[in-house]
């Protein structure tokens, strides 16, 4: 297939898609359709929805057509999703035929593969994966650093552009939202957070941004989406051409406007806010049962792509203690679903 001019890719996924993470594991149809029904509700346009974590199938090509067609049947597209680990474990030659499984299953919208800290410096990968799925035929669109020159990953890029479609920048910050010009010359989805959990970040500034550079907004992700439900909003009516008020963009009309300061005080009640518990809000999990030579530190780094916050998974057992202790088979472990 040809490649995706920017106008193309727009059309074919929408001025806004939601983003869909570790929290469809165990997803069935039915949790499919309330995320497609949100995703409608809320102005966007398109879904995406992990479907395997390198080789680790967490839903089949098979599932995906269902999938599809539920999405579709609530008025939004479907895209794949799969996060790559290359060949650290041999297996980039499996991820490979799992990604042209799913997007022969997704017929012509393709699939996302994110490719991270594995990838960097892989320029030999990179030749692999291009060779491999030259003869793709659907869009590929590659999730990836919002700043590729931090991670040795520009020499990747330029590899892979030849099979990769669309980029799309993890620009989860106001710092990695100035750092686009690395991608010039590349059609982009910009990808955007909908916290300030990685730093500063004035979303709807950045998708202001992306609507006036034509390009589109994907945002990170579903489970984010249902607490901040006025800011997707927001940015659904930014992205479609609808007026979103600001401070700065309410203005009062000249013979309607008075000096406050001649206005009388008016005496309110001191209003008494009752002491509350602070109680914690649970943690969203994915269950897990342990496989051969696995441990805390691997399973972070497998799962939530930094080896650092094993404590997160450990913290929700109660037997184990150690980072690196390899873990008998068989155990059922809860893990953070982002």
């Amino acid at each position: 297939m040809g490649k995706l001019t920017q106008a193309e890719a727009n059309s074919l996924y929408g001025p806004v898609v939601l983003m869909g993470g570790n929290e469809s594991l165990h997803w069935l149809a039915r949790d499919v359709d309330r995320y497609a029904n949100f995703a409608k509700t809320h102005g966007i346009d398109s879904v995406t929805l992990k479907v395997a974590d390198g080789t680790w199938v967490w839903h089949t090509p098979s599932d995906v057509k269902t999938f599809r067609d539920i999405a579709l049947d609530n008025g939004v597209g479907f895209v794949p999703f799969i996060y790559s680990y290359g060949n650290r474990f041999g297996s980039l030659g499996g991820e490979i035929a799992l990604i042209h499984q799913f997007i022969d299953a997704n017929e012509n919208a393709g699939i996302v593969v994110n490719m991270e800290k594995e990838w960097e410096g892989h320029t030999d990968w990179a030749k692999t994966f291009v060779a491999k799925t030259k003869n793709k035929t659907g869009p590929i669109v590659l999730s990836t650093f919002g700043k590729p020159s931090y991670h040795n990953f520009t020499s990747v890029l330029k590899v892979l552009s030849p099979v990769v479609d669309v980029m799309g920048p993890e620009e989860y910050t106001d710092f990695l939202a100035k750092q686009e010009f690395e991608f010039d010359g590349y059609v982009i989805a910009p990808e955007f957070d909908l916290t300030s959990d990685f730093g500063p970040n004035d979303v709807l500034a950045h998708v202001r941004e992306a609507k006036h550079k034509g390009h589109p907004a994907w945002l990170w992700t579903y489970t984010t989406a249902q607490t901040r439900q006025p800011l997707v909003r927001d940015i659904s009516d930014i992205m479609h051409g609808k007026v979103v008020a600001t401070v700065e963009s309410v203005i009062v009309p000249p013979d309607t406007a008075q000096d406050v300061t001649q206005l009388p005080t008016i005496e309110m009640p001191a209003v008494v806010i009752p002491e509350t518990e602070n109680v914690p809000m649970p943690v969203p999990t994915v269950a897990y049962v342990t496989e051969p030579g696995v441990s805390f530190s691997s399973l972070a780094e497998r799962f939530l792509h930094d080896s650092s916050r094993w404590k997160e998974i450990r913290d929700l057992s109660e037997d184990f203690t150690s980072a690196d202790t390899i873990l008998p088979v068989g155990v059922p472990l809860r893990i953070p679903a982002s």
